[in-house]
């Protein structure tokens, strides 16, 4: 997905926002945690895991001390014809004890986007059994310590999710077709204005434009673009949200590759305690992608008629 440019548009454009505000939530409960009890942490004895979400060349260009890189594509499943998916819990479970991870260990993320990219690795984690995980509010740029370049050499370990693998949080194509019509139900398509009016075709769909009964609402509603990219208030996010969903409503979030919405499912779900929140995985690849063959099917049927 290129939506990098986009984000540094809005930074230009929405800087007299100012500083991001403290963080409300516990640091040892809360989904998100400053960069200064980080840095306290990293000084200290507990099993830390940091995971840098940028792409490969970022990170090795400069990252936090000990972090290990994994990037949306070294999560994806390889196996699909359009993409995108998220890799198995046991594939995940592979890469996650060769960066050297137990369970034991606590696990903080961080990305340079406002936790947009660290969000969908919270939501895997959590999706396949691990609870206690937090992104760095801030990400990199909040960081104000040393950086450390390269890879670090990490000892092979054993990890295995400890919880039970929660389907409440990811709804399928089937599941998604057979929902997205019913009394109750939300449809957030949090990509771009330009992507959901099918002003813009990103690479991997099959079609422009939107699911129908969607609603829209970009992710970077959500960003105060400062300094350094984070959350807006917990305030601000429910008054977002309030317009296109009630707690009691079942919502499905959605986007090009199920990045993007797994952020606005962190922010609805574990920021502002919505129960009933899906993220659709697939998102606009896998549902054109059905959809395209669906229409071929059909003209082709009508072909046969004629």
């Amino acid at each position: 997905m290129n939506w990098k440019i986009e984000i540094t548009a809005l930074a230009l454009a929405a800087a007299i926002f100012g500083a991001c505000d403290p963080v409300q939530h516990s640091a040892q409960t809360g989904p998100l945690i400053e960069a200064s009890e980080v840095s306290v942490m990293t000084e200290d004895t507990l099993p830390l895991a940091l995971i840098d979400v940028r792409p490969e060349a970022q990170y090795l260009a400069g990252h936090l001390p000990g972090a290990a890189n994994f990037w949306r594509t070294d999560l994806e499943n390889k196996d699909t014809l359009y993409g995108g998916m998220a890799l198995s819990r046991s594939l995940f479970e592979q890469k996650l004890g060769a960066a050297g991870f137990t369970d034991a260990h606590r696990f903080v993320l961080y990305d340079d986007q406002g936790g947009v990219e660290a969000s969908r690795v919270y939501w895997l984690l959590k999706r396949y059994g691990l609870d206690g995980m937090q992104i760095m509010r801030g990400g990199l740029q909040a960081w104000e310590g040393d950086l450390e370049t390269g890879a670090p050499i990490a000892a092979q370990a054993e990890f295995i999710f400890p919880g039970k693998e929660r389907p409440e949080m990811y709804i399928s194509y089937a599941l998604f077709e057979e929902w997205r019509g019913r009394e109750g139900v939300r449809l957030i398509d949090s990509r771009s204005e330009q992507e959901f009016s099918g002003a813009e075709l990103k690479t991997g769909a099959f079609a422009a434009g939107h699911i129908p009964g969607a609603m829209h609402c970009c992710y970077s509603n959500c960003v105060n673009y400062s300094a350094a990219p984070c959350l807006k208030d917990s305030a601000a996010l429910d008054v977002l949200y309030a317009r296109l969903a009630s707690r009691e409503d079942t919502v499905i979030t959605y986007c090009h590759s199920g990045v993007r919405s797994a952020y606005v499912w962190f922010v609805l779900s574990e920021i502002l305690g919505y129960p009933n929140v899906y993220n659709y995985d697939g998102s606009w690849t896998e549902w054109s992608y059905f959809q395209s063959l669906a229409d071929r099917e059909s003209d082709r049927k009508t072909k046969r008629i004629k």
